[in-house]
């Protein structure tokens, strides 16, 4: 099985793993400042730079998947992780 590791930064979000994997990077106001950019990098080549937005669909999406408020997310960004350098 396929294994992912994530290091999370300020605004900055570096994954590592299988390259073609899908990746989708769900983020909320306590891991990022989500009124500012953030850049997502996957296997050391930046993927993603910029604002995301935030969706009442999205809090609801991630409510009812997971059942727990704590685990709410109201922004994603979808990336496929290259070819490692």
């Amino acid at each position: 099985r396929p294994q992912l590791a994530a290091i999370i930064e300020n605004q900055d979000f570096n994954i590592n793993g299988p390259a073609g994997k899908t990746v989708f990077v769900r983020l909320n106001d306590k891991l990022a400042n989500l009124d500012e950019a953030v850049t997502v990098a996957g296997n050391g080549k930046k993927l993603f730079a910029g604002k995301t937005k935030r969706t009442i669909a999205f809090l609801s999406q991630t409510l009812t998947e997971r059942g727990d408020f704590h685990l709410m997310f109201s922004a994603q960004i979808e990336v496929k992780l290259p070819v490692k350098n």
